[in-house]
Formats: structure tokens, C-alpha cells, sequence
């Protein structure tokens, strides 16, 4: 299976949020309502927004489980090409702070990508150099 994402930004007033689509193409198909930007619609998980972004060496990100499990943090290019797994395992129940290290990776915008519970949230972010 192979992710995609796809960011574009549309003209509104809260960026980060409503103004950012993510499409998941898996297999050439894109799958409708798997990823959601920082919170899940049930709130049972949440990813924070990278600081600092942009970044150039390393950045910090809040991700958050509503009850405990099996949580993966791994980081896109735009390409879908995983770059990065940052955690990938176990997490308690609550908010975690979470270190991204950037420095080994090209300018560009990546996706920071929760997966928890058969559920993903993405945030975008960007580095620069």
C-alpha cells in the first residue's frame, strides 16, 4: 500500500485547520474519511501543531490518546514516502511531547502523520534551511 498526501491551502481565515485538505490514496484509490487534521471527529486521538515551524533542526509536536494503545508517529514528504518513524509502539492514555529531528531532511513541507486505533491525524509542516 502505498500513502500520498496531498496538501493544498484554500483562502480562510484559520490556517492549519480548515484551510488544508489531506487526500490518503492507497492502491490508486483515495480513501475517504481515514484522515482527519489534529483531531480525530470522536476525539480519541490529536496531533499538535509543530513548533517551531518552519523548523531547521528540530521541532516538537503534542500527540494525545484518549485511551491507551498502540500508537505509530512517522513523517511523509509530499511524495508519501515515509522519511521518518518516530515512535512505534505502546502509549499511555494522555499527551505525550514528542521530538521530531529535521536536521537530516531537505527544505520542503512533510506531514506528521498519528496513527492510534485503526485512526490517523495528520499536521503539516515545513523545513527550511
Amino acid at each position: 500500500v502505498r500513502i500520498t498526501g496531498i496538501v493544498s491551502q484554500f483562502d480562510t481565515e484559520e490556517p492549519l485547520t480548515e484551510g488544508y485538505q489531506i487526500l490518503v490514496i492507497a492502491d490508486g484509490d483515495v480513501v475517504a474519511g481515514t484522515t482527519s487534521i489534529g483531531e480525530d471527529p470522536d476525539g480519541q486521538l490529536a496531533i499538535g501543531t509543530v513548533t517551531p515551524n518552519p523548523s531547521a533542526s528540530g521541532a516538537a509536536v503534542t500527540v494525545s490518546l484518549a485511551t491507551a494503545g498502540r500508537a505509530t508517529l512517522a513523517v511523509y514528504d509530499v511524495l508519501g514516502r515515509e522519511v521518518a518513524r518516530v515512535l512505534d509502539g505502546p502509549m499511555p492514555a494522555g499527551d505525550r511531547s514528542v521530538r521530531l529531528d529535521v536536521a537530516d531532511l531537505p527544505a520542503g513541507t512533510y506531514i506528521a502523520r498519528l496513527t492510534a486505533n485503526g485512526t490517523s491525524v495528520v499536521r503539516p509542516f515545513t523545513v527550511a534551511r
